[in-house]
């Protein structure tokens, strides 16, 4: 499946300790409030996400893709991710417990200077559950 999404941002994953997920619906109810911050972004961002089978279990493979405005990008250690897609849904990329995403920036410098330098922010998440859609408390 591929999402494209016109607003990204994160949080420390410690602030997700109380959210609930609820497997039947495939979604987290994100019960207090959160102090996310918005991730400057070019373009749209990109997540895809695939799942196989482990040892018997199924697990689900999300890949974000971030152009940066700026590569001085400062991430906690145990990010976790809000994501809005075109349609104005949203998801749950991270929880407040283990597997944490992982995250790095990749920069390009190309050889000619008339072409712009690119930073690239990608975040990959293993997980048990599928991409949890953020549902209201209602």
């Amino acid at each position: 499946m591929l999402l494209y999404l016109n607003k990204v941002e994160v949080c420390n994953a410690r602030h997700l300790h109380t959210v609930v997920i609820d497997n039947e619906k495939k979604c987290a109810i994100v019960q207090d409030w959160v102090p996310w911050e918005i991730i400057p972004a070019v373009q749209l961002s990109s997540l895809t996400i695939t799942d196989e089978m482990r040892n018997g279990q199924r697990v689900y493979t999300s890949k974000l893709t971030i152009r940066l405005q700026q590569p001085d990008i400062q991430l906690p250690s145990q990010a976790a991710f809000r994501l809005t897609d075109v349609d104005g849904r949203q998801y749950l990329l991270g929880l407040s417990e283990r597997p944490y995403p992982a995250c790095n920036v990749e920069e390009t410098r190309p050889a000619d200077p008339s072409e712009p330098s690119l930073s690239v922010l990608k975040v990959e998440q293993l997980s048990i559950h599928p991409m949890l859609r953020i549902c209201d408390l209602s």
